[in-house]
């Protein structure tokens, strides 16, 4: 369930006529935390209220979409609760209670004034029915009485952290040198959004609510706030969460080892700063190779050995001092090894030194190879052809074997 912060500003809205008036009020979304009914926010709609009348109950209901609420009520002393354990009154949060002395139409009628003993125009005590006791109310009650109506209006501040709490765990990011991916930051759409990015990061932002505070060669961005406040659905009061699509491209050769880090985000929100889950971050620059042979064609005696032999750099690092050494069965000859400038061969044995330059990841080397004739063999024989890899900075060798059948 999306939450509300656990306090609000109350500044109900209650209209009372004569004996028997209304007692109305709006409940809105206070999207800045000021106070007041901003032009451009957003009325809460589906909250139940609880309505008492002199320390009873006196009815309960849910506001209408455009966040108001409307009873009969007469003479008596009214309060105004929340029924959300999620979001409840706070007496210090109040602000700018208005309380207007109106007849029983609901119109507006100006104070009465008088003239001092000096001359001077001076305002004059509203007057009222009967004169009472003063009491000292809660901020969410007040006193109806005949003729008198009191206005409140009921602003909610949103918990974003709890909204933020209910965003999923952010899945690791790998990467290889130079490899680029797009990354996607939700956040709450009412916040500004504010990453630090590791350095081993060059960064590709969208530029339309980028911020001018941002600075991406350091690794910081800011982005504004992404749309007005609009709870995606009515009458849950929490912010409707946005997406930041950031690119992000590993830097080359900044180590020779695989670097761990994360991205930090902030949620800038009208109720403060919010951590944001951590993006984690891996960049594989360390050496890690695989080695494959793959035959293309079948065999038979007299006949080519079509081998590849696929070398492929997984991280996409730079790669250099490499050795692929391939030893040749003795009655098994090398025609040929291609590309010619990579190798060197005898008829039975190979030897070539693949280099890969940042980003490359695959390497692959044709072997063609001369079988035994015809009548050579007088049984079923096997053969197998071993290549290895080795490098120093290999943690190991790299080794595959390939094996094969003739029969005579």
């Amino acid at each position: 369930m999306k939450r509300c912060a656990p306090y609000v500003f109350l500044i109900a809205m209650f209209w009372l006529a004569s004996c028997s008036g209304r007692i109305s009020g709006q409940v809105f979304i206070d999207a800045n935390n000021n106070g007041f009914y901003d032009f451009d926010e957003s009325p809460a709609s589906g909250v139940k209220l609880v309505i008492t009348k002199d320390n009873k109950k006196f009815i309960s209901g849910f506001t209408l979409p455009d966040g108001t609420f409307s009873v009969k009520g007469d003479t008596g002393v009214y309060c105004i609760a929340i029924d959300d354990p999620d979001i409840s009154s706070s007496q210090t949060a109040v602000k700018n209670v208005l309380a207007t002395s109106t007849p029983g139409t609901g119109t507006a009628t100006p104070e009465t004034t008088g003239t001092s003993s000096t001359g001077t125009t001076t305002p004059t005590t509203p007057v009222v029915p009967a004169a009472q006791p003063k009491k000292v109310l809660a901020p969410n009650c007040k006193e109806a009485t005949i003729g008198r109506n009191i206005d409140f209006e009921i602003g909610i501040v949103k918990d974003y952290l709890a909204d933020i709490n209910d965003l999923p765990d952010r899945v690791q990011v790998t990467l290889g040198p130079g490899e680029e991916r797009d990354v996607k930051i939700p956040f709450p759409c009412e916040c500004d959004l504010r990453c630090t990015f590791p350095e081993v990061l060059d960064l590709s932002p969208q530029v339309g609510r980028l911020s001018p505070r941002s600075q991406p060669s350091i690794g910081l961005l800011e982005f504004n706030r992404a749309t007005e406040p609009s709870p995606d659905v009515p009458g849950e009061l929490s912010a409707s969460t946005c997406t930041e699509q950031i690119r992000i491209k590993a830097k080359d050769d900044v180590s020779t080892q695989d670097v761990s880090a994360h991205i930090k985000c902030k949620a800038k929100c009208p109720n403060g700063e919010n951590q944001l889950p951590t993006v984690p971050i891996k960049i594989a620059y360390g050496l890690n190779m695989e080695l494959k042979q793959q035959m293309l064609d079948a065999v038979q005696l007299g006949g080519i050995l079509n081998i590849d032999v696929v070398i492929k750099n997984r991280n996409g690092v730079k790669a250099d001092g490499l050795r692929l050494t391939i030893s040749v069965p003795t009655t098994v000859s090398v025609q040929s090894v291609e590309p010619a400038s990579m190798c060197n061969f005898t008829h039975d044995l190979i030897r070539c030194d693949p280099i890969f330059d940042v980003g490359e990841r695959e390497k692959v080397i044709n072997v063609r190879y001369e079988l035994p004739a015809i009548g050579s063999i007088t049984q079923s024989t096997s053969y197998k052809i071993t290549a290895i890899l080795d490098g120093s900075r290999l943690e190991r060798d790299v080794q595959d074997i390939i094996s094969f059948t003739l029969t005579p």
